[in-house]
């Protein structure tokens, strides 16, 4: 999308709107992506864990599934992590109203490690 178009899009309220919903996208998708890397979790793997195809993980880190909040809940639990949704005051540019932001916050109960 050109700037031109962007700054036109988020010159209107539904254009922040959008706006809004595709920067939580991101940074949920970005977190989880993150958080698949630094655990060495490929996407067969989650999507073993979450007992799903490899192609609908797929579909959902790429935008053409929809992420709700509960495929994000097991998402992060099945990767040991607790997942915590806050709010915080708009970016510049967008009507003063809380905004998402996601945290990510370790288990409260961790795993025990395998010895052999």
């Amino acid at each position: 999308m050109s700037l031109n178009r962007l700054e036109r899009l988020r010159a209107t309220h539904r254009g922040r709107r959008i706006s809004e919903r595709e920067r939580v996208w991101v940074e949920a998708t970005e977190s989880l992506c993150s958080l698949m890397d630094k655990e060495k979790v490929s996407r067969a793997e989650l999507a073993r864990r979450l007992d799903v195809s490899p192609a609908y993980v797929t579909k959902l880190l790429s935008g053409t599934q929809n992420l709700t909040l509960a495929t994000l809940a097991d998402a992060f639990y099945e990767l040991g992590r607790s997942l915590h949704v806050t709010h915080g005051p708009m970016s510049a540019g967008h009507a003063e109203s809380p905004n998402a932001v996601m945290k990510l916050n370790p288990p409260r109960v961790r795993r025990q490690s395998r010895t052999g």
